[in-house]
């Protein structure tokens, strides 16, 4: 049987759609990615991700009108064109990368009375406008992360919040950016008898804020909140704040604006003109005192460097170090690779956005990042080893603000000597190398000597008859002891 003929007239459409995608640098996208649709894709400015074929994902050049943040589109809500924030001289602002700045920090899990009251908020702790373009949010369904929310361009505001409902129309913003990103909306409808694990990846697909708690937090009606509030410190339900607010979406547990650094609160100030009476942090660390008398809403260990003291502070240079990597692990491979650092300060120290890179090339400088930490302190003189295994990390001592990482970038070379950075922002924390021999199949590098030496050497040769001791000493003493042979 002959091949059935096609319309011409169709075979020149199909032949339009393909030359226009090479035209424009079409990329595949998600297969169930429609015509129409936002997709993920990072764009510049005054541009937006549409799917302009299944499948295909493009960037699409908005119209002046879209991109001062007129005309139709679609944006959460429909009100704004999925732009860009634009100064008084209608020009596109710079928006900065959301790593570092951008906290996902409440979720309404079990909405009530129906699940369309669940929301997750996100808040931008920085002075300037953070970029949403390629931003994503996911959930765990089952055993694994699903896709939530995909955006696909846009910016939120300094200092500015954003609760995303499962109903775009929803969306809640506090301030009101100049135009709403643009989203795709996945699926809610979280699990309520699960423990849960929600991330925030940035459009390399890095997690950059990641809030996980028990099955027990879980209420209906009742959000769960880091604690304290924008912090490290862990996850609690949003009553422990105040009994009286079970949520507060795009809102400091107060109900006051992040904008306002939570001051604002409902209340006002007192009639003698003081600080308002509603639990909120004042600039010099005081808490102002509640309405009712009873316990603040916002917690004192707050990480905003402008209201106070936090449970634990960034580390300094020589404070943190690299003690012990297990390049090549007998066995499942990254996963029972670990980085062990060793807090060698009297205080506390925050792990959140510590990098670990290492080298790509024999010689070369530690460039690749391998380890992000995500949240949690440290204790005084206490040691950490954190697994290729996002969920497998050792804390010695104990601490009451849980360590979390990401480890998506992890896998080292057995091949070559390794080179290791550690680095928080722009400040190289310690650096620390070792030749090819300084380590084996199951046995570690280790520095030589412990703690002190400034390179590795095989575990096995700093402590004879030991190959390993993640979170521990290489003579398998306490960090938090002064290594006290056991």
């Amino acid at each position: 049987m002959l091949p059935a003929r096609r319309n011409p007239g169709e075979m020149m459409k199909h032949a339009m759609i393909l030359l226009t995608g090479l035209a424009l640098g079409l990329t595949g996208c998600d297969e169930k990615c429609s015509t129409g649709d936002a997709c993920s894709k990072e764009c510049g400015p005054c541009e937006v991700a549409l799917c302009v074929a299944k499948g295909i994902c493009s960037c699409k050049p908005l119209s002046a009108e879209e991109c001062n943040g007129g005309g139709a589109g679609g944006s959460p809500g429909g009100d704004g064109g999925g732009g860009v924030p634009t100064n008084e001289a209608g020009m596109p602002v710079q928006c900065e990368d959301p790593m570092g700045r951008l906290v996902l920090n409440e979720v309404m899990i079990d909405g009530d009375p129906t699940e369309d009251e669940e929301f997750i908020e996100l808040v931008n702790v920085s002075d300037q406008p953070v970029r949403m373009a390629g931003v994503k949010i996911t959930g765990l369904r089952g055993a694994s992360q699903s896709d939530r929310v995909i955006f696909a361009s846009g910016c939120l505001p300094a200092n500015g919040a954003l609760a995303a409902y499962a109903d775009a129309a929803r969306w809640i913003y506090e301030p009101a950016p100049v135009s709403p990103p643009v989203a795709e909306i996945k699926s809610f409808s979280f699990a309520n008898t699960a423990d849960f694990d929600f991330r925030l990846l940035d459009s390399g697909g890095v997690v950059i804020s990641q809030l996980v708690g028990s099955h027990d937090l879980i209420d209906p009606g009742v959000s769960v909140n880091r604690n304290p509030d924008l912090g490290d410190g862990g996850v609690v339900q949003h009553t422990a704040f105040d009994p009286a607010i079970a949520a507060s979406p795009a809102r400091c547990p107060n109900l006051g604006t992040y904008l306002r650094d939570c001051a604002d609160a409902p209340g006002g100030p007192p009639p003698d003109g003081g600080p308002p009476r509603d639990g909120s942090v004042a600039t010099d660390g005081t808490v102002n005192p509640p309405r009712d008398g009873g316990p603040p809403p916002r917690d004192m260990g707050v990480v905003r460097a402008d209201m106070g003291p936090s449970a634990c502070d960034p580390p300094l240079p020589g404070e943190l170090i690299i003690n012990e990597v297990m390049v090549d692990a007998e066995g499942d491979e990254p996963e029972n690779e670990y980085i062990e650092l060793v807090n060698l300060a009297d205080r506390p120290l925050a792990m959140t956005n510590v990098e670990v890179l290492s080298n790509t090339t024999e010689g070369g400088a530690p460039t690749s990042r391998k380890y992000i930490f995500l949240g949690g302190c440290l204790p005084a003189r206490g040691a950490v080893a954190a697994y290729g295994d996002d969920m497998r990390v050792v804390v010695e001592p104990a601490t009451d603000h849980p360590i979390t990482h990401d480890a998506s970038g992890q896998g080292f070379a057995n091949s070559r000597g390794i080179s290791l950075a550690l680095k928080r922002g722009e400040v190289i924390l310690d650096m620390v190398s070792g030749a090819g021999n300084s380590f084996a199949s199951g046995v570690s590098a280790n520095r030589n000597p412990d703690r002190v030496g400034a390179a590795f050497a095989k575990h096995s040769d700093v402590q004879p008859g030991s190959n390993s001791s993640p979170g521990r000493c290489a003579n398998g003493g306490a960090h938090s002891e002064g290594c006290a042979a056991q």
